[in-house]
Parts: C-alpha cells; sequence; structure tokens
C-alpha cells in the first residue's frame, strides 16, 4: 500500500529535524474518512475567533523542533476539548488519530509535550498574551463586560512534603489546609478575564490593590488617568473577605474603582417586616427577592437603588459556576506542576512563634 506524498514529506521532516536539521512540520489540513474525534473539529473555528493562535504573536519554539508551536497549541487545545486533562493521560490515546487532527503523522509524545510546555512557560510572557486575548474579546464596542468585575480567590490542596506552604481555610471541606491560592477576574457573564497567583498568605485586598488594579491598567480596562472623572470607571464585586470602607475610599479617590459587597460580623439585624417581595434582573433572568431598600451611608456617602445592587451581587454565583465546571471537568484542582521555586525573601509571613501560639 504506497503512501501519500503529504506524509513522505513529514517522514523527511521528522528525520531532518532528529538531526538539527529540520523545520517546524506545518499543519495542513486535508480529507480524511473514519477519522477518531472528528467531531471536535467542529470547535477549531471558535477557539480561533476567540484569540487561540495568537500565542504565535508571543512565544516561539526553535525552528529546528518538529513540532512547531502552532501544533503544539492546538494539541493542547483538543486535548482541553476532549477532556484529556494533563500530558500524562495521552498515554492512553492513539497518538496517530489526535495527530491527524493537526495534520501530523502523531501527536507530541508525553515528555516531548512536557518540554515543550516548560519551554513555553520559561519565556514568562503569558500575561503579555493575557492583554493580547483581553484586547481583543473587550474591544471598544464591547466594554459594558467589563463594566462590572467580579474578583474570588480559589485554593488549590497541596498534598506533598517538598514545599512549606501557609496553611488556608479550604471552604469546601472547612479545614485549614497547606495550600496555594489564585486570585480570579471574571466578566460580567462569569468568563475569564484574568489569573493573579498568590505566593504565601496575601489578603484579597492586598492582591486587588496591590496586583489586580496594575494588571487591569497594563490590560487598558482602566485608565491611570481619572482627571476629574465622577463616574466609575469599573465596579468590583467580591464577597465580605476584603469589607474595609477605607479600603472602598482609596480606590475611589485613586482609579475611581466602585465596589459592591456585603459586610462581616453583621449584628444590626434589619426588621424583617421591612422586606418586600421585588424582582431584579440577575444577568438575563428575572428573579423574585425579598430585598429592604432604605438610605444608606457609607464614608459620608449616601447609596439607594438596592435592585440593581442585589442583582450585580447575587450574579456572583455565575463566577462560582464557572469554578464548578473547572473542577467537573479539567481537574481544577489538581496541582499543574510538581517542581519547587524560590519565593521573593521579602515576602510578608506570619511569625512561626505567633501561630504556634495561636493555633
Amino acid at each position: 500500500m504506497g503512501q501519500s506524498v503529504n506524509s513522505i514529506a513529514k517522514e523527511e521532516e521528522g528525520t531532518l529535524c532528529s538531526l538539527g536539521k529540520g523545520v517546524h512540520a506545518p499543519p495542513v489540513f486535508e480529507e480524511s474518512k473514519a477519522l477518531c474525534g472528528a467531531g471536535l473539529l467542529f470547535m477549531l473555528p471558535s477557539l480561533l475567533a476567540q484569540g487561540l493562535l495568537k500565542a504565535k504573536e508571543v512565544f516561539h519554539l526553535p525552528s529546528s523542533h518538529y513540532y512547531g508551536l502552532e501544533s503544539v497549541v492546538l494539541t493542547l487545545a483538543f486535548m482541553t476539548l476532549a477532556r484529556i486533562k494533563n500530558p500524562e493521560q495521552l498515554k492512553q490515546c492513539k497518538p496517530g488519530e489526535i495527530g491527524r487532527l493537526i495534520d501530523l503523522d502523531r501527536i507530541p509524545e508525553v515528555r516531548c509535550l512536557r518540554e515543550k510546555i516548560k519551554f513555553i512557560s520559561e519565556q514568562q510572557r503569558s500575561v503579555h498574551f493575557n492583554n493580547l486575548l483581553i484586547n481583543q474579546w473587550y474591544h471598544e464596542d464591547n466594554r459594558e463586560d467589563t463594566g462590572f468585575l467580579y474578583v474570588d480567590g480559589h485554593v488549590r490542596i497541596y498534598y506533598g512534603y517538598k514545599a512549606n506552604l501557609p496553611s488556608k481555610f479550604v471552604s469546601r471541606q472547612k479545614l485549614c489546609l497547606s495550600a496555594t491560592s489564585e486570585f480570579w477576574v471574571n466578566d460580567a457573564k462569569g468568563m475569564p478575564v484574568m489569573m493573579v497567583m498568590g505566593e504565601l498568605s496575601e489578603k484579597l485586598q492586598t492582591v486587588i490593590e496591590h496586583q489586580i488594579i496594575p494588571r487591569l491598567m497594563e490590560a487598558k480596562l482602566i485608565s491611570a488617568d481619572i482627571g476629574h472623572q465622577q463616574e466609575p470607571q469599573c465596579t468590583l464585586v467580591f464577597d465580605r473577605e476584603a469589607y474595609e470602607p477605607a479600603f472602598f475610599q482609596r480606590l475611589w479617590e485613586k482609579y475611581r474603582v466602585a465596589i459592591i459587597t456585603y459586610r462581616k460580623n453583621v449584628r444590626d439585624q434589619w426588621n424583617k417586616e421591612r422586606f418586600e417581595s421585588i424582582d431584579v434582573q440577575v444577568l438575563n433572568h428575572i428573579i423574585n427577592m425579598d430585598l429592604c431598600e432604605q438610605d444608606t451611608e457609607l464614608g459620608g456617602c449616601w447609596m439607594r437603588e438596592i435592585r440593581q445592587v442585589a442583582g450585580r451581587m447575587f450574579a456572583r454565583w455565575s463566577q462560582e459556576n464557572f469554578f464548578r465546571y473547572l473542577i467537573q471537568d479539567y481537574d481544577f484542582d489538581k496541582m499543574i506542576s510538581f517542581g519547587v521555586e524560590t519565593i521573593d525573601m521579602e515576602k510578608t509571613v506570619v511569625n512561626p512563634q505567633y501561630r504556634k501560639l495561636t493555633y
């Protein structure tokens, strides 16, 4: 049975690359029959429209490698669509079948793919890539989705012994466990905008003020020059962990960033007779809620219109659903790497002696 010209060319390219004299094998989609997993190709136009291959503007792989950046990115994309959660699971798949999806003879072997991922990650260009995607997702005529941004932390439990990580409260297990923290920013529809990694025991207030706000300015979602602007550039919605009126005032005066949150340790409960049944718009749905609407003074400012505030506040569940979806479908809680890296030695941590006395 003869071979096609395309397959022979790919064999030659692979041989040259193994000798360090080849170039990337370009993906060229051709007609195929009985292709396993061909349904994944229906999602390819959608991924391309979301800016998948903008990665080529940011990252690079050596030209002598057989698998170019485009092939690696497409492999990772099809792995995601097929719910192949990590490179190790590729051992259970047919490399030739998935390879035909990216029009190569086979996909990268597990070790090869890990080396490619490591090479890409070491370029430290993920923030720039994120900013390119944000610019495409939220161009000038689509900025209403970033008018309200939801901020929340997610904890990944660490079960190893190599790293000495601080304990964090894991709400889903109601325990304090060694873990790492991620702080996610989602738009008004619950779609992810960016993520900031916490190294130790950062508080939500600190992360918002010193990491998320600068990232929003870098992505041009808000401006550093507020001038005499009195309208909010955006509104951050988060839970009671970061509740502090002085913190709200700083964000407003320095960046014109408004806040929606709720108080912690509430003791002065409102009279239940004041609550009324009111229709509230939450995302694209009308939901009936029992609300009490009355004037509230906070930092010298009087506020009202509880219906709009309640709608945006309870829309936080779109972000919780995002976390739940990733946990169920993509092993979101699993550690992505077994490596250990040093951290900034100037970071402030809880005194170990104090921790022994208080726990």
